[in-house]
This record gives C-alpha cells, sequence and structure tokens, in this order.
C-alpha cells in the first residue's frame, strides 16, 4: 500500500460525557458531549509496507449508547445512517465488535488506553487516573508532541494527556476548521443517541411508524426530556417497544447527519485522502428487550446483555480498498494499537488489544479473538464511586456462548448465568446447567482474564 504507513499526529480532542441531568440537557442539543483538546508538534515514523512517508492524520469519531443493528452498514433496514453507511463503504466494518463496558467512562478510558477497565481503574466515578500513570498518549508527548491542551470537566478522562485547560465547545467541523492545514489526532464524542431521545421534530415524524401504537404521555415525556429513566421507576408495556425504536432510530438517524457534516468537512478542507478516521461507540442500549430503556448510567441498573455490547467500529485508512467485512470479536480495546501500528511505533505492552491493521490491509480476513471481555457496576456514572463497595457485572463472550457473571460488593460470585448465542440470540434463557463443559471453559478464560487485570493493574502503579 502505497504511503500507508506513515503517520504524522499534531492535536488531540477529547469528549467525555457527565450524566447529570442538567449537563446533558444542555450537552443533547448541541450534539456534542464535553471536549478536551491537546494540539501538539509534527511527529513522522515510517515503517514496514511503505514506499514514502505520508503524514496522515486520525480522527475518532465515538456515538454515545449507539447500536451497531440499528446501522444500515450493520444490515439494519430502516434510514438511520446513509452518511455512515457511505462511510462503511469506503472503509473496513468490523462485524462482531463487544463493548468493553455499559456506560461510557469504561469504553472511553478503554479505548484511548488500549487497557481493559479492572486496568486503567477508570470503572467508577469520583476517580482519576494517576497523574504519574504512563499512557500512550503520554508517550507520543514525549516523542515531541507539545500539547497545549483544553480539557473541560470529567476526572476519568484527566492525566490519559488530553490536556487540562478550559476550552469553549466546539463543534466537529468547527473544529476541523480550527486546526486548519496542521496535522491533527482527533477524538470527538456525539450524544444524541443517548437518553433523552429528542431528535428534531421532522425526523422524529419521519422515523413515526403509524402502526406504532402511542406512548403513554408521562413515558414520552420521560424519553425525550430525562437522561437516567431508574430500572422500576416506569412500568414499560411491551406494546411501547416500537415507539421507543421510533423515537431512537430518529436519534440516531440526527446522529448520522452530523458524522455526514464532519466527513464532508473533512472533504472540503481536503483532508480526506489523508485523515485516518474510526467510527465507534463506548457502548449499545436497551430498547426493553430485556424490560429496560437506556444503559448503566441511565437504569442504575447494569446488565451485558447483546443489545448493550454489539457496537459499532468501522476504520477507514486511506490507500486501502473500502466495502470489508471483517469477521470475528473486536472491541475497543483494539483502536489504540491499530493507530500505533499505522504510527509504526508497534506494540505497546501495557496495552490488551491488538492491531487490526492487518485485517484493515486485506492480510488477515478474521480477528483472531477466542473470547471478549466486559464489565460493569450497576449504576454507572450513578455509582458513588468507591471500588470496594461497588458489585461487578462481567461478560466472558465466544463466538457460540455467553457467560454472564456477577460478582457483589466482597467480589463473591451471585450469580452466572450463560446464553447459547446461535440458538438463542435474544439470550432470554440459561443453559447453564445443561451445558456445564461450556461454562466452564468460559469461567477459566474469565478467571485468566481478571488474574492478568489484577497483575497488569499492580505493575502500572509500581
Amino acid at each position: 500500500m502505497n504511503g500507508l504507513r506513515s503517520l504524522a499526529v499534531a492535536m488531540l480532542l477529547a469528549a467525555p460525557a457527565t450524566y447529570t441531568t442538567a449537563s446533558a440537557a444542555a450537552a443533547s442539543t448541541a450534539a456534542v458531549a464535553t471536549a478536551a483538546v491537546a494540539t501538539a508538534a509534527v511527529a513522522t515514523a515510517a515503517v514496514a509496507r511503505v514506499d514514502a512517508p505520508h503524514p496522515f492524520n486520525i480522527l475518532l469519531i465515538t456515538c454515545d449508547a449507539l447500536r451497531a443493528d440499528h446501522l444500515g452498514a450493520y444490515g439494519y433496514s430502516r434510514p438511520t445512517s446513509p452518511n455512515i453507511d457511505a462511510f462503511a463503504k469506503e472503509a473496513t466494518v468490523f462485524a462482531n465488535t463487544v463493548g468493553q463496558s455499559a456506560w461510557t467512562g469504561p469504553g472511553i478510558v478503554s479505548l484511548l488506553t488500549g487497557q481493559y477497565p479492572a486496568v486503567h481503574g477508570m470503572d467508577t466515578r469520583h476517580k482519576a487516573p494517576d497523574r504519574f500513570l504512563p499512557t500512550v498518549l503520554k508517550d507520543l508527548g514525549a516523542r515531541g508532541y507539545r500539547a497545549t491542551a483544553f480539557q473541560a470537566t470529567g476526572d476519568l478522562y484527566s492525566n490519559l494527556g488530553l490536556g487540562s485547560e478550559d476550552q469553549m465547545r466546539f463543534t466537529l467541523p468547527e473544529l476541523l476548521r480550527k486546526v486548519g492545514g496542521e496535522p491533527f489526532a482527533i477524538w470527538y464524542h456525539f450524544r444524541n443517541s443517548h437518553l433523552p431521545y429528542h431528535a428534531r421534530p421532522e425526523l422524529q415524524a419521519q422515523f413515526a411508524r403509524p402502526e406504532s401504537p402511542p406512548l403513554p404521555a408521562d413515558h414520552l415525556a420521560l424519553l425525550t426530556t430525562s437522561p437516567v429513566i431508574p430500572a422500576g421507576t416506569v412500568t414499560w408495556e411491551p406494546s411501547e417497544r416500537s415507539a421507543i425504536v421510533d423515537l431512537y432510530d430518529a436519534a440516531v438517524r440526527q446522529n448520522d447527519d452530523d458524522v455526514g457534516a464532519a466527513l464532508a468537512t473533512l472533504r472540503d478542507l481536503g483532508l480526506w485522502e489523508n485523515t485516518i478516521v474510526v467510527l465507534t461507540a463506548d457502548h449499545a442500549e436497551e430498547l426493553l428487550e430485556h424490560g429496560q430503556v437506556g444503559h448503566a448510567s441511565t437504569t442504575q441498573a447494569g446488565t451485558l446483555y447483546e443489545e448493550l455490547l454489539r457496537v459499532p467500529l468501522i476504520v477507514r485508512v486511506p490507500g486501502t480498498p473500502g466495502g470489508r467485512v471483517v469477521p470475528g470479536l473486536a472491541q475497543p480495546v483494539d483502536v489504540m494499537p491499530t493507530v500505533l501500528d499505522a504510527l509504526g511505533l508497534g506494540a505497546d505492552p501495557r496495552m490488551q488489544g491488538r492491531s487490526l491493521l492487518p485485517e484493515v490491509l486485506g492480510e488477515r480476513d478474521r480477528v483472531p479473538r477466542e473470547i471478549a471481555f466486559s464489565e460493569t457496576t450497576d449504576c454507572g456514572w450513578q455509582c458513588a464511586g468507591n471500588r470496594q463497595k461497588t458489585g461487578r457485572l462481567w461478560a466472558a463472550k465466544s463466538s457460540h456462548w455467553k457467560l454472564l457473571v456477577r460478582r457483589d460488593e466482597s467480589a463473591r460470585v451471585v450469580e452466572e448465568r450463560l446464553f447459547d448465542l446461535q440458538q438463542d440470540p435474544a439470550e432470554t434463557h440459561s443453559v447453564l446447567v445443561e451445558e456445564p463443559q461450556a461454562a466452564a471453559t468460559l469461567r477459566r478464560a474469565l478467571a485468566a482474564h481478571i488474574a492478568d487485570n489484577l497483575v497488569r493493574a499492580r505493575g502500572a502503579l509500581a
């Protein structure tokens, strides 16, 4: 691939999401979470499979609560994502990407560090990374990336190399114009598909199906105005799901409009052919499949069902053929290793993800991960923030089976469930008793994963 494997990076933007009622209502109007940006000097690294250096930019787009199965690129029939679908035709689509958590904080920090939540430690609210904790972004700074950074509130995202000065919010097109011609790497977080689902009226009208029964007025008000709907506070009827999906799909379409505007700006500025673009999500969203609407931070009753873990991951590297769909279990922890691989910096032993660049380049036709791991607290952003006093739900997923393990505040296992994803993709019936061998295999894998996390976490702070 001519000019493919060399990259220059000069800026980093982050948009951490918070879930207080006031901030969520204000941020969702602009479809932008609180933002952080760091500018830096150019650093270029030539690597294998390249004929001449080419300083690519990097654009990381995350969409809050975005389900892969509600995008046309993943087979959805409704017109929720024409811009993302068009982008996917020029990119590589990872067909089975498993999120790291059921709420934003751990998902985003895992994306930016390449580590699982138990290792980077940002798994509950009111925590912040140690300022001496080494990170990939800090390493890039040590290589000559001068950061003049801007960051709004969000302790979970501090000390990662994102910067510290307050900065006004920018839309992504505005930010792209602001950086001008200098090489950049940007992370930007859109929140339209997060509760409350209040897309523009014309989009709500477009996605309101005649066959969807009207929602009760109080339910409609909650869904369109409240960022938090705790489990058990509303009695949902199964018949309401159709109208809830309509509201969610309208929000996804508004999200897609914003993504499309950003990608169009890239083209208008002449940056399309020298910018690597990654689109993914922090987590997905429950839409009454198991009786709730939202995710851990909004329901305060976190789960790890498929509707919460199936997130999109679409990667475009200029110079590679588009339209490739890659099977196998990918995870957001793979994004930073992929970026480092493209930078020519090689594998970082602190990162637990793996580079997906061979799949993007067509050198490997399947992600070779046998088991994907996820974890969440019950209450996400609403938790008090004391790790020792918060239970955990873990998931270990293969292509066939999925084990869910719930531990209480003392780390004692209080519940296990096993699902046959091939025979029961909706996860309606646990086969833990009927399939002891499958359960034992995933149980051992999860125990090894937790033990490895503990060793890595201790080593990071040593």
